[in-house]
């Protein structure tokens, strides 16, 4: 398996993106409408502004093709940890709304 740096034609990947992600491709039809199942192209092993570098097999990825991206479920199978959590809530419409639920899945980390 060969590293393939791909050129991003967008300076920041999306900020979930991490070193080990399981990157996955597909092809676009008209009106930016899947044409295809995904395909997988390799696993994250560097990133940064404009440009992440996957380890896979070699000519799954064209240009114009859609990436997405799945994480490694022994690393992040569980919720949030922790004792402290803070949330912030701001709405910037001039209309009136109304919040109908808030939930949350913490567990502590340790006793």
């Amino acid at each position: 398996m060969d590293i393939t740096r791909l050129e991003l034609s967008f300076e920041q990947p999306n900020v979930s993106l991490q070193i080990g992600d399981k990157v996955y491709v597909s092809n676009i039809f008209q009106g930016n409408i899947l044409s295809s199942e995904n395909t997988y192209a390799g696993v994250v092993v560097d990133m940064g502004a404009g440009y992440i570098q996957i380890k896979g097999p070699t000519g799954i990825v064209t240009s114009g093709m859609f990436l997405s991206f799945s994480k490694d479920n022994t690393v992040n199978e569980s919720s949030l940890k922790g004792y402290y959590a803070s949330t912030s809530f701001e709405n910037h419409s001039n209309k009136y709304t109304e919040l109908f639920s808030i939930g949350s899945e913490v567990v502590p980390s340790s006793k």
